[in-house]
């Protein structure tokens, strides 16, 4: 939601000034020392049983690599924009971009392929979300580094995709990387 409002904030600016932006839509990012990817590995490495919310989304991870790449063509495109087009009359305008991985995963995927990088085994066990809420909340309270955030888990029960189109036409043709094994033990 305040990715959301951030956004409207920034085509509301654009209708009222000359404002030129480029707003990057980015799906769950991943890559070395991020908290997805840690707090993923962590639960696995303490329990063999790791609770999937049911109901759950698909998320089209993205490695943050791919993201920097996404940010520096965007503003590249951003500043040709600019040079091309500034005048007195120019109105203000707003580009927009989702920045996804190119394999939508399930929370049971990333959760297998984390554990293969690991060389652990682990069972992921579905459990009913509105179950998972109360007890988020609650480590929430109770933790000054939780693994999992209330927001976080709507997050997964919601799903984070994007379209993949568009993050490999600003990256010029090129595809973001995939959520492999070799990756996840880098991060």
């Amino acid at each position: 939601a305040t990715k959301l409002r951030s956004e409207d904030i920034v085509y509301a600016a654009a209708a009222r000034t000359k404002l030129k932006a480029f707003v990057l839509r980015p799906a769950v990012v991943w890559g070395p020392g991020d908290d997805f990817s840690r707090n993923l590995a962590g639960a696995i490495l303490h329990a063999p049983i790791f609770p999937t919310p049911v109901p759950a989304g698909v998320l089209a991870v993205v490695h943050v690599e791919d993201v920097a790449a996404a940010v520096v063509a965007a503003a590249s495109e951003l500043f040709v924009e600019l040079q091309r087009t500034q005048t007195d009359t120019d109105a203000g305008s707003v580009r927009s971009c989702d920045v996804c991985g190119p394999e939508p995963l399930t929370l049971v995927e990333l959760v297998s392929r984390t554990a293969a990088a690991l060389g652990l085994g682990c069972v992921a066990m579905p459990v009913p979300g509105v179950l998972m809420v109360p007890a988020a909340h609650a480590v929430e309270r109770l933790m000054a580094d939780p693994p999992i955030t209330s927001a976080q888990l709507g997050l997964l029960r919601r799903g984070v995709v994007g379209d993949f189109a568009q993050t490999k036409a600003l990256l010029h043709g090129r595809a973001p990387r995939e959520y492999t094994i070799d990756d996840c033990r880098q991060a």
